[in-house]
């Protein structure tokens, strides 16, 4: 039996915690020693936490464990307290006695189960092993956007320019805050903020749009929030953080998005290490936060099937999402990527316009709001499209370098452990003397190359980590 399903009632646990339930399901409760009408104290069910709930002070000045304590008391529960002192003689805290006997009581290979030595309550650090037999499947929601967003995990909605990209991300955040099905697949509806850095004038405009469109009936309320202010998302992600949490309180927003990366970023889009970083910040928001990210960003210049930029962006992400428009002037979004999930679904859209009202000079203001539509059926191919003559002779010296002078790879989450890989000035040296260009220029060779580049990659011809490339 999981912890979880020995309390009581959310209703009740709101009743003798002096709360009330949100909409998220949490509970607002006011804290040990704070007046009656305060709600800066938050507790949620979580089937796999061991006392089958989480806890937060908005107020962050209440321990965990003794906030915890004080929940564990008011709803009838036995209070945690030290067990034993470890190997330094400091107090570890443990669970009580009935819980550490149900622990030993588990079958192991050793057959102590985990009580025979310390259990992840007991071990009194962050890293803790945990037996195959006592890890259970968590029913936890998973998505945010069924089958499209993870509830938790970055996703990269990537685009050319008036593709659609940024006003697709902007409904994906509008159909969480107003609880709506978001192309037909059903949303975790709560607090949604939206980092609108490219365009900053328009934005009134957009958030009109969406007001006289759909937040007409019973939703003049929604927690939808926009960030509008420029950004250094490397430097500034604990300001962002910390603004967030001083106007939603023990709340947690259910998405960020950034729109766009470039605008949030300071540094070279290729660069491993500036990169890095930036993946670091995105992290540390998705961490304190417990949120999903959506991150918005540009296409390469020649290639517009990958993101811009170093790859080490798509191997963070838990979801890619690349949008075009089609010769209609419709907006089609393809999840190319899900690290747990199924890929390939397509949805699509039209931009609406909507007249939002008047400038001083009586000429009317509008935006766009998107209009699901049925997505286009996916025509399916066996051939491979030919490629064109720089673009073949960059392969066959990608292939004539690998057999002269390909290793295998370095340690890597993303290059194939049986791949050989060349770094890419020795694949250009091969490329150059191969005659990739019909010029002698080497601005030229340089220009044929780096196209030629892009679009093998694009295509999924080419795998490149910096600085390795390697044949897929």
């Amino acid at each position: 039996m999981s912890a979880a399903s020995r309390l009581p009632s959310p209703q009740e646990i709101a009743r003798v915690l002096g709360g009330h339930i949100r909409r998220s399901g949490d509970i607002a409760f006011p804290g040990p020693g704070r007046k009656p009408a305060d709600r800066s104290c938050t507790l949620r069910i979580e089937v796999g936490a061991p006392d089958g709930f989480v806890v937060a002070d908005a107020r962050q000045k209440l321990p965990a464990l003794q906030l915890k304590d004080h929940v564990r008391a008011r709803i009838g529960l036995e209070a945690f307290r030290p067990k034993h002192r470890n190997g330094n003689g400091s107090t570890v805290r443990g669970a009580p006695d009935h819980e550490v006997r149900d622990l030993s009581t588990k079958g192991s290979r050793n057959g102590g189960g985990v009580g025979s030595t310390a259990s992840p309550k007991e071990s009194g650090g962050r890293i803790c092993l945990h037996h195959l037999n006592d890890i259970r499947l968590s029913t936890t929601r998973r998505d945010l956007v069924r089958g499209l967003i993870p509830r938790v995990g970055l996703t990269v909605v990537y685009g050319p320019p008036k593709s659609g990209k940024s006003f697709f991300a902007f409904d994906i955040a509008a159909s969480v805050a107003l609880g709506r099905e978001c192309h037909g697949r059903r949303v975790e509806q709560g607090p949604a903020i939206y980092c609108y850095l490219e365009g900053q004038s328009a934005a009134s405009a957009r958030i009109e749009a969406l007001r006289r469109r759909y937040m007409q009936a019973g939703h003049a309320d929604a927690p939808f929030y926009l960030m509008p202010a420029a950004i250094d998302l490397v430097t500034e992600h604990q300001d962002l953080i910390e603004a967030i949490r001083s106007e939603l309180g023990a709340t947690r927003p259910r998405v960020i998005v950034i729109d766009t990366l470039n605008r949030s970023f300071q540094g070279s889009e290729s660069s491993d290490q500036d990169m890095s970083s930036y993946i670091k910040a995105l992290d540390a928001i998705r961490d304190a936060l417990e949120c999903a990210v959506i991150v918005v960003h540009h296409c390469g210049h020649e290639a517009a099937t990958r993101p811009r930029g170093h790859s080490s962006l798509i191997g963070a992400a838990d979801a890619v999402i690349g949008v075009k428009k089609d010769s209609a002037g419709q907006f089609i979004a393809k999840l190319e990527m899900m690290k747990d999930g199924s890929e390939g679904a397509v949805i699509a859209g039209r931009l609406e316009t909507v007249d939002v009202g008047h400038d001083d000079d009586g000429y009317v203001i509008t935006s766009c709001v998107v209009v699901p539509i049925e997505a286009p059926a996916q025509k399916v191919s066996n051939k491979s499209p030919k490629l064109c003559r720089s673009d073949a002779t960059a392969l066959k010296a990608l292939r004539r370098a690998i057999d002269e002078k390909g290793e295998p790879p370095p340690a890597s989450d993303h290059i194939p452990h049986n791949a050989k890989v060349i770094p890419r000035d020795v694949w250009r040296e091969y490329a150059f003397k191969s005659g990739i260009s019909g010029s002698d220029e080497d601005r030229a060779k340089r220009k044929a190359f780096s196209s030629a580049f892009e679009r093998l990659i694009a295509g999924g011809r080419v795998g490149y980590e910096e600085p390795f490339a390697w044949i897929v």
